[in-house]
């Protein structure tokens, strides 16, 4: 599938903002987990956070105490023209990703074989793989 300019543009800056978190603060089981500064969160879960992906409308939400689990009390979203996207979704309709692409890059369990300490250097890496893979379509 091919990513529109606004995505690939998305995901270069998530790229970038990956080299900054320290690997202390990253966990790719949690879009957030905590409510003070310096908490741990997967890319999804730093980009919602960050000012530059808020103003263009990728937040996260507190989850209603009672579907959330510990560590799980925030969920991305993004308000579309017409509806609004939770999760995983939210992430795809943002970036402009397929469904497979946006599991390649968000998902623990596509990192398998990268490790159980996925750091943000590596999901930074993917992202880059993809946008390399996108510009020989263009």
């Amino acid at each position: 599938m091919k990513i529109r300019p606004a995505g690939r543009e998305r995901l270069a800056k998530l790229a970038t903002l990956l080299m900054t978190v320290p690997d202390k603060h990253f966990d790719m089981s949690v879009w957030r987990d905590g409510e003070d500064c310096g908490t741990a969160a997967c890319a999804v879960g730093h980009a919602a956070m960050d000012p530059w992906f808020n103003a263009r409308g990728l937040k996260l939400q507190k989850r209603n105490k009672l579907m959330s689990r510990p560590g799980h009390s925030w969920i991305p979203f993004f308000q579309g023209r017409t509806r609004k996207y939770l999760s995983l979704k939210a992430a795809q309709a943002f970036f402009g990703l397929s469904y497979e692409d946006a599991g390649h890059l968000f998902l623990p369990r596509k990192y398998r074989n990268e490790g159980l300490d996925v750091k943000p250097s590596t999901v930074a890496r993917r992202i880059r793989t993809l946008l390399k893979k996108q510009a020989a379509l263009q």
